[in-house]
């Protein structure tokens, strides 16, 4: 199952046009020369359904980051910070670094 990044559609028939450069021309030319793709139009679909793509894999990490986070900011009882620094480290019994008691 393909995601989908918010905002991005179906690629179908592009109905607009775009002037991109000619650092793009000369990507395009490269790829068509190469014979993996017969046009230009090809070129640029497939690079906007991996811009998509890029996308729906960022969101989902960003999403498992804040997860993590939310989980952190709940457990936050676990930590301690170091006597000398502000580096967190978990509790003994969480089965991180200790034998450092929480600053008062």
């Amino acid at each position: 199952m393909q995601e989908r990044a918010e905002g991005c559609q179906a690629a179908g028939a592009m109905t607009q046009v775009y002037i991109p450069g000619p650092e793009a021309d000369a990507i395009v030319d490269e790829l068509l020369a190469l014979g993996r793709y017969t046009t230009p139009e090809e070129v640029v679909r497939a690079a906007l359904q991996l811009l998509c793509r890029q996308d729906a894999e960022l969101e989902a990490l960003m999403r498992r980051v804040g997860a993590s986070d939310a989980e952190i900011a709940a457990d936050q009882k676990r930590w301690r910070r170091y006597a000398r620094g502000d580096e967190g480290a978990l509790d003994d019994d969480a089965g991180g670094i200790g034998d450092v008691e929480p600053r008062q």
